[in-house]
């Protein structure tokens, strides 16, 4: 079946492509556009107010497709058992971990 559509381009290669020759000018483009959308601007705005929160969302959310439901309710618990400064050192930890900075 032949194709219909006018353009021959994936929609990958019309994100990637340069607006301009100038580098300064597409990294300024590239971060206008990361900081106006709104999943961006969301988690900024609840790491501002609650930091520790949004801390710990994001390393469960890493740590979620790698441990079993049971283990992830297992540090949940120790979570909620811990002092919030406990608490902030045992993420950052963990975040060390899995970004590979242990």
């Amino acid at each position: 079946m032949k194709r219909i559509s006018g353009s021959s381009k994936s929609k990958t290669a019309w994100m990637s492509q340069k607006v301009s020759d100038n580098p300064h000018i597409n990294y300024l483009i590239n971060k206008a556009v990361k900081h106006s959308k709104a999943p961006y601007v969301q988690a900024i705005a609840r790491s501002e107010q609650e930091p520790l929160a949004e801390l710990e969302r994001r390393v469960m959310k890493r740590l979620s497709p790698k441990l079993s439901l049971d283990r992830l309710k297992q540090i949940q618990k120790l979570l909620s058992n811990l002092s919030a400064l406990d608490r902030a050192d045992y993420l950052h930890k963990l975040q060390d971990d899995l970004n590979g900075r242990s």
